[in-house]
């Protein structure tokens, strides 16, 4: 009888290390990296040893980050770089 793969009906709150990374867009070192450094929030304990990321933390601190439209730099400011003004 063939096998059939059903889609879980709950969405999970909270994911692993891997998942966690995936849904950031990183790799796994790259997500480590930004924990590390305070860019993504560190994990929470379930258990001794099970760390879980809350994707609303995630989604919060990915959102927290400056976007391309925010940057304060005009295209064109290197035309005028070392110009007295």
């Amino acid at each position: 009888m063939a096998k059939t793969l059903r889609k879980s009906l709950v969405e999970p709150m909270a994911l692993r290390k891997s998942d966690a990374a995936m849904f950031c867009g990183v790799s796994v070192p790259t997500f480590e990296e930004l924990v590390s450094v305070g860019t993504l929030p560190s994990p929470r304990c379930l258990t001794e040893h099970t760390k879980i990321w809350v994707k609303d933390e995630l989604t919060a601190a990915l959102m927290d980050l400056p976007n391309e439209a925010s940057k304060n730099t005009n295209s064109l400011d290197f035309l005028f770089e070392g110009t007295p003004v």
